[in-house]
């Protein structure tokens, strides 16, 4: 396909994850993925995953999520948030 959108591979990209043990079994665990436009444009894309685990038992679990999307590429700006809760289980 010789069409691009301008943000596939005109710029550097991050990308970096993390997991850490917060106090005993609670858990804070992310991603960050950002891409940058080459030049002094100020155009990129961002997005944040990051979760917090809180086990109840050995399979039953909470989870508290944040997802967050923010694009400043001329062809599609906008953000994106959302906060959650969620029921785990582990087999």
């Amino acid at each position: 396909d010789s069409q691009s959108s301008g943000a596939s591979a005109d710029g550097p990209v991050l990308f970096t994850s993390w997991d850490w043990v917060v106090y005993r079994e609670l858990r804070l665990s992310g991603v960050l993925t950002m891409l940058a436009a080459l030049g002094q444009s100020g155009e990129y894309a961002a997005e944040t995953d990051m979760r917090l685990d809180w086990p109840i038992t050995e399979q039953l679990g909470i989870a508290l999520v944040w997802d967050y999307q923010r694009n400043e590429f001329e062809f599609d700006p906008g953000y994106y948030s959302r906060l959650r809760w969620l029921l785990t289980w582990k087999p």
